[in-house]
């Protein structure tokens, strides 16, 4: 890893000469962008086997550790966004649907930064020795790995279900209506849905944990204070997430759908050529 990262700093400083020189931007060839797919795996890597080869106890990070982190960060999220992006292309919907899904991960970024605000403060407020940018960095590794993979959860979820509900499910403000609708309808593939269910659980509860550690070992937390630290940003996350639910709204209006007659006699749902129409409302 260490020579990876070596490499990586020389190729920056190359293309930054380069671009000082030219006194245009560097555009990253083909060489260059394999070179760091194969740094940014490396470092997905080290942070899912074990975030802690990044962090430290009482730590209290440089500004060099904090932008790597964000740059980690961002190419983590920008690998999960990746894996759904054809599927997301390829549903029906308008511009501004899928406008509005984009603008919903913004806010989840954001929310992200929140919620490593209220872990910072707990911990702090029962004698954590972490900066607030080492509480980030410790959230960071822990947590971001597992992006990806929750992104796989959610696509065998998706793959599931009716080609109808694909696209309301991946809508924040129908997806958990489009989610128990599906348990109904013959068509889902309840295998699928399941196991890709499981898989997010799993992984979400696990990332929780890992999270959890890192944090207790940055601040250098354990026993009855670490346990009184949970409780807290528990606390905390009870008053955070229904301001963070509400300001999310703004970008999920619901959507204003009529659902579609069947024919009489047909006792099959509605395929893609009469699509079924759904909205919250119907669905409940």
């Amino acid at each position: 890893r260490e020579i990876c990262v070596e490499r990586h700093s020389l190729n920056e400083d190359h293309r930054r000469g380069n671009a000082q020189s030219t006194g245009r931007p560097h555009m990253p060839n083909l060489h260059e962008t394999a070179e760091y797919i194969v740094y940014f795996l490396q470092r997905w890597s080290a942070a899912i086997s074990d975030p802690r080869h990044f962090l430290a106890p009482l730590f209290h990070p440089s500004d060099a550790q904090t932008i790597d982190a964000l740059e980690f960060y961002l190419a983590t999220l920008t690998f999960a966004f990746a894996l759904q992006v054809p599927f997301v292309l390829g549903q029906k919907g308008e511009l501004g649907e899928k406008a509005r899904l984009a603008a919903s991960s913004v806010v989840g970024l954001v929310s992200s930064a929140v919620i490593a605000m209220t872990w910072h403060l707990s911990f702090s407020l029962l004698g954590g020795g972490a900066s607030f940018a080492g509480t980030c960095l410790a959230y960071v590794y822990a947590g971001a790995p597992y992006i990806p993979l929750i992104s796989l959860a959610s696509l065998i979820t998706f793959a599931g279900l009716p080609s109808d509900l694909q696209h309301f499910a991946l809508l924040p403000a129908t997806a958990e209506a489009a989610m128990r609708r599906s348990w109904t309808d013959p068509r889902t593939k309840k295998g699928l849905v399941g196991l890709g269910s499981l898989g997010f659980i799993c992984v979400m509860v696990w990332s929780a944990i890992v999270q959890l550690r890192s944090m207790s070992f940055v601040h250098r937390l354990t026993g009855w204070r670490l346990f009184w630290c949970i409780v807290i940003s528990l606390v905390m996350a009870a008053i955070v997430t229904p301001l963070l639910k509400a300001i999310a709204s703004v970008f999920n209006q619901p959507v204003e759908i009529a659902s579609v007659d069947v024919a009489p006699n047909t006792a099959t749902p509605a395929t893609d050529q009469n699509p079924l129409l759904i909205s919250p409302n119907v669905l409940n």
